[in-house]
């Protein structure tokens, strides 16, 4: 079923009219949550940052673009490899909309925000190919934290709670928690970068490998040892697969949506980073062996990735029993080569994009057209107006510039 500015992607549970209502009658608690993990040093495997050294930074310009409409002084709000900008600006621009104040969580940055709501964690992760991404002690640490941090939020009983992201590299950790809990997702895992599927793969198996010989080496850790193929920890606690290959977004959202989700509606706002978050509160609540309310949790995205031509998340949705919508906005609409940029395929989420301009539109009962003016004005204001004190309006990157 197509609703007003949302698509059905995956519907297991014929949640699609509810969350329309949800989302048109509701205002929810927004919450943007930021991790770092050297898997984003990788040339060429994320697009949030041209450069590895950018992408180190871009969690915290992003969360305090949310907070203080810019960066800080003499920084750029961050852009892929070819120039196309963070989706911050959607998100802000959505933000504003709803009249929503955003709450930031570090969970373990590289650089902290200038301002955050809870500081989850302070670990960044070690890159995927080690296979020893973070201790094991710090992801249940970030698990409980995410438990707490749902209870406080229930106590001013919002309507719903959305969850979003930005850690660079995500898809990346995404594709390696999945595979080692036995979901073969190579060729469905989305990704920031058209090309960038190969090297991710490659990176993944570099830390199966690197697993298997610690746990060789050392007689312990993992008991990967036994493992014919890459399940590693099927049957197993989930948190190992944190511990060998996540990022600390993903234990802390995992127990906030969890906990958050036996009372209220939750969504979780991204493509394939999420849908991983939401098969690993399945699989905790069946080792833990505490609720898990799947009628309260959404999975929500941008059109871009539903309909990526080099990815499949429906299929991924559908081997997850992930509840999955998608947004539908038209950036052809823009006055910004940089916005338009995302209808060819550039970047296509982040910084819970999809869910929010759901959220937007159908609270506001926004067209299309409406809500893209929005969007402009926005980028308008913050991403050009920070550009412009640092180049000069004469000298504008291609990015800034006005489609005519």
């Amino acid at each position: 079923m197509n609703l007003p500015f949302v698509r059905t992607i995956n519907d297991p549970l014929y949640q699609s009219e509810r969350l329309v209502r949800l989302l048109s009658k509701s205002s929810g608690v927004f919450t943007f949550c930021v991790a770092s993990t050297e898997t984003s040093d990788v040339e060429g495997i994320s697009a949030a940052g041209a450069t590895a050294a950018s992408r180190r930074l871009t969690p915290s310009i992003d969360a305090d673009v949310l907070v203080f409409g810019r960066p800080r002084d003499g920084e750029l709000i961050p852009v892929s490899p070819i120039g196309v900008v963070s989706p911050v600006v959607i998100a802000l621009s959505c933000l504003k909309l709803m009249k929503v104040e955003p709450l930031i969580v570090d969970c373990g940055t590289f650089r902290s925000p200038l301002k955050s709501n809870m500081t989850a964690g302070t670990l960044v992760a070690k890159s995927v190919s080690t296979g020893r991404a973070l201790p094991l002690s710090t992801v249940r640490e970030l698990f409980e934290a995410g438990r707490r941090f749902a209870s406080e939020q229930l106590t001013g009983k919002p309507d719903y709670l959305v969850f979003s992201e930005c850690v660079p590299g995500g898809t990346t950790t995404a594709l390696a928690v999945l595979k080692s809990l036995g979901v073969e997702a190579d060729s469905l895992v989305s990704s920031s970068l058209p090309a960038a599927s190969g090297l991710r793969s490659k990176v993944v198996e570099q830390g199966l490998a690197a697993l298997k010989r610690y746990s060789d080496a050392t007689n312990k850790a993992y008991d990967a040892s036994d493992a014919d193929d890459n399940s590693i920890f099927e049957g197993k606690d989930p948190l190992l697969a944190l511990a060998a290959f996540g990022d600390p977004m993903q234990p802390f959202v995992a127990g906030a949506a969890l906990y958050a989700a036996d009372h209220i509606p939750v969504i979780l706002g991204g493509g394939s980073q999420m849908l991983a978050v939401y098969h690993l509160c399945d699989r905790l609540s069946n080792f833990l062996n505490i609720p898990f309310n799947r009628e309260n949790i959404f999975v929500i995205t941008t059109k871009w990735i539903s309909d990526d031509a080099n990815s499949n998340t429906r299929r991924l949705s559908q081997l997850l029993g992930a509840p999955f919508f998608s947004a539908v906005p038209d950036f052809r609409l823009s006055r910004f080569a940089g916005l338009q940029a995302y209808e060819e395929g550039h970047v296509k989420e982040g910084v819970g994009a999809g869910a929010l301009m759901a959220a937007a539109a159908l609270h506001g009962q926004l067209s299309r057209e409406q809500l893209m003016e929005a969007i402009d004005a926005c980028y308008e204001e913050t991403i050009l107006g920070v550009a412009s004190s640092k180049f000069g309006k004469s000298e504008l990157p291609f990015q800034y510039s006005v489609q005519t």
